[in-house]
């Protein structure tokens, strides 16, 4: 099952808003017809992107929200051709961070049919609607980050800033980026672009069509956790500075 939230479409009839806040790495949830070679939970630990459903509560604007966890299906890898496949993080992971073995293969089949696929038609659905309605949309691709790399980041760079815009070179404007940096770096936070994660979710299809930009939002988690746990203060004033965040698409036009 995925899952909309928000405003749906029906919502947006009255409401001017062509924004679509993509949230896939939020969810610690495993299907319980997945078995693993060893518990999976310090791999949920360490790879979920904590707090994001709350710190891009944005009213108005349509959510699409992958339900399970990144660690039993990552919608943001590419099904084939995948260059994380070789560590194990494909959209089917197989390995742990330190190289451990997580899982076989034997369920890859199902986990694509069934997961993935539906996902992505999902997101093309919900693209297309609001296409049809404004015209043109914009894809924030919402997510948060360790401030620490993983083993298997191809970014080891251990002084990371506070927020990483990810950008794409035929669907994110110039504008559109430097909006954002200058936003955040005006409310005191460090800004880098394609540092240390890059990229923005954008379907196939839409790769090189100016009518829907991406853009990639990540957040550092320092700036809400502290020794592991959420501060839900400072999750509470990083929500607050997205919702005054968001670009009318009409001034990138």
């Amino acid at each position: 099952m995925i899952t909309t939230a928000g405003n749906s479409l029906g919502m947006l009839d009255c409401i001017n808003m062509n924004v679509l806040l993509h949230i896939p790495h939020s969810s610690t949830q495993i299907p319980s017809w997945q078995k693993y070679e060893i518990d999976p939970i310090d791999e949920i630990r360490l790879l979920t992107d904590w707090a994001s459903e709350e710190i891009f509560n944005l009213p108005y604007y349509e959510q699409i929200i992958f339900p399970y966890s990144r660690v039993f299906c990552d919608v943001e890898r590419f099904a084939s051709n995948e260059p994380m496949e070789e560590v194990g993080m494909g959209f089917s992971y197989t390995h742990t961070d330190d190289g451990k073995v997580l899982r076989l293969q034997d369920n890859k089949e199902k986990v694509y049919h069934e997961y993935y696929k539906p996902y992505h038609k999902k997101l093309h659905d919900t693209i297309e609607k609001m296409l049809n309605k404004f015209g043109e949309i914009l894809i924030i691709d919402c997510h948060t980050f360790s401030d620490k790399p993983f083993i298997r980041d191809i970014n080891q760079t251990t002084k990371r800033a506070d927020i990483c815009l990810g950008t794409t070179s035929l669907n994110t404007k110039d504008l559109l980026i430097q909006y954002y940096k200058n936003y955040f770096t005006k409310k005191g936070y460090s800004v880098a672009i394609n540092q240390p994660y890059s990229g923005s979710m954008i379907p196939l299809k839409y790769i090189g069509k100016g009518h829907v930009q991406t853009i990639m939002i990540e957040i550092n988690r320092k700036l809400y956790m502290d020794n592991n746990k959420i501060d839900s203060n400072k999750v509470k004033h990083l929500n607050k500075l997205m919702k005054a965040s968001i670009l009318p698409l009409e001034l990138i036009s």
